[in-house]
C-alpha cells in the first residue's frame, strides 16, 4: 500500500486520472473499514460489562473478589459465576446491577440503606439475609428454591411467601399485618413475626 501510494505522488502531474479517482476512493474505503471495526470492538466491550451505580455496592464486589477497578461496571464472566454475595454493612443505597447475579444461591445485604430490593430474577436463591434496611416492599415469589428468608426490621407492610417452601422466616419489626401462606400448618416455631400480624392462606 506504501509503495502504491509513493508511486502516485512520484508521477507527473499529467497523472492518469484512473489514479488520481483510486487514490480518493481507497483512502475514505480504509479509514471507514477501520472505523466500522473499532465501533463493532467498542460495542462487544460494552456488552462484556455491568453497570454498577452505588460506589459502596462496587467496592464490596472488588472486597469479595468479583471485581478488581472502580470504574462503575464489573465483568459479566464474573457475575455469572457468583453463588455467594455478602455485601452486608457497606452503607449500599442502590443495588442495581443485582439482577445480573442470576446464579446466586445465597445472598447477604443485610444492615445497608436500601430502600428497594429486586430479586426477581434470582430464581436459585436459598438464602436471603435482607433486614436491617429501609425496604418497603419485597417480591420473592420467583425465588421458588427460598428456604432461609431474614427481612426483619424493615418498612414492609406486606409480605407475600405462598409460593416458597420456608424453613426459617423473621419477618418481626416491621408494618406486616398479613402475611400470605401457602399452607395453614406450613409455619413453624422458626418463624418470627410481629404479634399483630396474622397469616393467611393464598392462592
Amino acid at each position: 500500500m506504501i509503495k502504491f501510494f509513493s508511486l502516485i505522488q512520484n508521477r507527473k502531474t499529467t497523472i492518469n486520472p484512473t489514479f488520481i479517482l483510486m487514490k480518493n476512493l481507497i483512502i475514505p474505503i480504509i479509514l471507514y473499514i477501520f472505523c466500522l471495526f473499532s465501533s463493532c470492538d467498542k460495542e462487544k466491550t460494552v456488552e462484556n460489562y455491568i453497570n454498577i451505580t452505588d460506589t459502596n455496592f462496587e467496592k464490596a464486589l472488588i472486597t469479595d473478589g468479583i471485581d478488581d477497578v472502580l470504574d462503575g461496571k464489573v465483568s459479566k464472566s464474573s457475575v455469572s459465576k457468583t453463588t455467594i454475595l455478602s455485601i452486608n454493612s457497606k452503607k449500599i443505597s442502590n443495588l442495581s446491577g443485582l439482577e445480573n447475579f442470576t446464579q446466586l444461591k445465597y445472598l447477604n445485604c443485610s444492615d445497608n440503606l436500601l430502600t428497594n430490593l429486586d430479586v426477581s430474577k434470582l430464581f436459585y436463591l436459598e438464602v436471603l439475609f435482607c433486614h436491617s434496611n429501609q425496604l418497603t416492599n419485597l417480591d420473592v415469589s420467583k425465588s421458588l428454591n427460598l428456604r432461609h428468608f431474614y427481612c426483619h426490621s424493615n418498612q414492609l407492610s406486606n409480605l407475600d411467601v405462598s409460593k416458597n417452601n420456608l424453613i426459617y422466616l423473621y419477618c418481626h419489626n416491621n408494618k406486616i399485618q398479613t402475611i400470605c401462606v401457602k399452607s395453614d400448618n406450613l409455619y413453624t416455631k422458626e418463624w418470627q413475626k410481629d404479634s399483630f400480624a396474622t397469616y393467611k392462606v393464598c392462592n
